[in-house]
């Protein structure tokens, strides 16, 4: 009995000898898994493009890349760039109209035929451009009679422009090319705007040689 007793406590011990290496296999099995697992979750992390926020650039327009400041040119909103054509001793010796022009800032109003045509009869050549050989005809030491004339009004109808003038003292009479350079100076001066074909100037009594 006495070896029956013993036997069978050596194999419940053996049993559970087994017993406990198998599962002590089992759980050293399941826990290097698990570590296997979380090496790999620990290396897609580390891998993982770090999503650093980016920060809220403001771009100043006026800057050029190198950071300078740019100049852009503008013209002022309240004034218009006109063409005040004048003569040259070229023009004088071909048939003494006005073929050339120089560029004036006149106010932006709702008459800029009437304004440009005014300009015209107040033009003063700078030296510079009196250097390049630039002439007006109408400039108030030409004849005393200047101060007097003056744009009554200035009219535009189909393409046509009427452009009335005052001339008490006979301004514009006298000398065929120094008259026909006045005239052309006003005309060529009217044309440049686009609404204006033709330019009629009255009374038809003003610029006779």
């Amino acid at each position: 009995m006495k070896k029956v007793f013993y036997g069978s406590v050596v194999i419940l011990l053996l049993a559970l000898c087994v017993t406990s290496a198998v599962g002590l296999g089992l759980l050293a099995e399941l826990y290097n898994r698990v570590s296997s697992i979380d090496e790999r979750v620990e290396m897609l992390e580390d891998n993982e493009p770090s999503a650093t926020p980016t920060p809220d650039v403001t771009v100043d327009p006026t800057l050029t890349p190198t950071g300078q400041i740019t100049a852009t040119p503008t013209q002022n909103p309240g004034t218009m760039s006109v063409k005040l054509y004048v003569l040259t001793q070229s023009d004088i010796n071909d048939d003494c109209a006005a073929g050339s022009y120089v560029t004036r800032q006149i106010p932006l109003t709702s008459t800029p035929l009437k304004d440009a045509i005014n300009a015209l009869l107040s033009l003063k050549l700078t030296a510079a451009e009196t250097s390049q050989g630039y002439i007006t005809n109408l400039k108030p030491e030409a004849q005393p009679g200047f101060a007097a004339f003056r744009l009554v009004s200035a009219n535009v109808t189909n393409g046509t422009a009427t452009l009335h003038f005052d001339d008490p003292q006979s301004f514009t009479v006298g000398g065929s090319c120094r008259v026909n350079g006045m005239r052309t100076q006003i005309e060529e001066t009217a044309k440049q705007f686009n609404s204006v074909n033709t330019v009629k100037i009255e009374p038809d009594t003003l610029f006779q040689p």
